[in-house]
C-alpha cells in the first residue's frame, strides 16, 4: 500500500475533460462533438482526421458584392467633389445667397478661394489619397471577410454604418441639390444593403466552420512537424 496521502477533495471542481470529437452533421454541415476515439488532441479539443473546408454561404457572397460596389461608389464620389468642386461652390453659394438674402456672399466667396488655392489643393490632394487608402483597406477586409476572418466582419459592419450615415444626407437636397451627390446617397444605401447580410445566420455558421477548420489544419500541421 502507498504511503503517500491522497488529496483529492470531493467537493473541489475538476477541470474539463475532452473526450468528444467534432464530427461535421449531415445535411446541416455543422459541426458537433461526437465519440470516435483515436483522434489527435490538439488545442484542448480533439479534431477529425479528415475535414473539407466550408463552402462560402451566398449571403456572405452577397455582402461582399455589395462591400465592393460600395468602396467603388465612395471612390468615384471622392473623384467627382474633386473634378466639379469650383460648380458645386458656386451653386452652393448661389443658392445660400438666395436663402439668406445676400448680394455680396458670392463675391466674398470667390476672393477666399482666390486666397487660399493652394492651402485648398493641397488638402484636397491629401484628402483623396487617404480616401483611396481607406476604401482600399475597406476592399481587402471584404476580401478577408470571405475567407473567414470573422474579425474583418466586425471592421466592415463599423465602417459600413459609418457609411450609411451618409443617406441623411439627402436632408440637404431640400436646400441644395447638385448631380453628384446622387454616387454618395447610392453608396450610403449599399452600405444598408451589407448590413443586411453581414450577421445572417448562415454567415455566422460560415464563421464558426471556419473557426474550426483553421484549428484543424493547425492540428494537422502540428503533427506533421512532430518526430
Amino acid at each position: 500500500m502507498s504511503d503517500q496521502p491522497n488529496y483529492t477533495y470531493p467537493n473541489q471542481p475538476q477541470p474539463p475533460q475532452y473526450t468528444g470529437q467534432y464530427q461535421q452533421a449531415p445535411h446541416t454541415g455543422q459541426y458537433q462533438q461526437g465519440s470516435a476515439p483515436g483522434y489527435a488532441q490538439a488545442y484542448g479539443q480533439q479534431l477529425p482526421e479528415h475535414m473539407e473546408k466550408p463552402l462560402v454561404p451566398k449571403v456572405l457572397k452577397t455582402a461582399a458584392l455589395l462591400v465592393y460596389c460600395m468602396v467603388g461608389l465612395s471612390i468615384i464620389s471622392e473623384l467627382l467633389g474633386v473634378f466639379f468642386y469650383q460648380e458645386i461652390q458656386a451653386q452652393a453659394a448661389d443658392r445660400f445667397a438666395s436663402l439668406l438674402g445676400v448680394t455680396d456672399f458670392q463675391n466674398g466667396v470667390a476672393s477666399q478661394d482666390a486666397f487660399e488655392t493652394q492651402v485648398q489643393t493641397v488638402g484636397t490632394v491629401i484628402g483623396l489619397s487617404f480616401s483611396l487608402l481607406i476604401n482600399g483597406a475597406v476592399a481587402f477586409m471584404a476580401y478577408l471577410m470571405v475567407k473567414g476572418h470573422n474579425w474583418a466582419r466586425i471592421v466592415l459592419t463599423i465602417h459600413a454604418a459609418l457609411t450609411a450615415t451618409r443617406v441623411f444626407g439627402v436632408i440637404l437636397w431640400f436646400v441644395f441639390f447638385h448631380w453628384s451627390m446622387l454616387v454618395s446617397f447610392l453608396a450610403a444605401v449599399l452600405a444598408i444593403a451589407a448590413l443586411c447580410f453581414f450577421w445572417q445566420r448562415p454567415a455566422n455558421e460560415y464563421m464558426q466552420r471556419s473557426r474550426i477548420y483553421k484549428q484543424w489544419v493547425q492540428q494537422q500541421s502540428y503533427l506533421a512537424s512532430r518526430p
